[in-house]
């Protein structure tokens, strides 16, 4: 039997994020990009790890994240 693993959808106005976490080490894909190519901004990439170094779960869990919309 496989475990499935839940897809957490955020949305406001037209954008919509979708994400997953899997066990992993910790590599962030964005609409099938590494998090640094696709944000381009050091800054933007410590916002999206802040969640994980206050948990202290940095490097144990992959995000497969998917955006579309919203003019990012």
């Amino acid at each position: 039997m496989t475990t499935r693993t839940p897809i957490t959808v955020g949305r406001r106005k037209t954008a919509v994020a979708r994400v997953q976490l899997v066990s992993g080490n910790g590599a962030i894909k964005i609409n099938g990009k590494t998090a640094i190519n696709f944000l381009k901004k050091e800054e933007h990439l410590k916002n999206i790890l802040q969640p994980f170094v206050v948990t202290a779960t940095e490097g144990i869990y992959d995000a497969n994240i998917n955006v579309n919309g919203g003019g990012f």
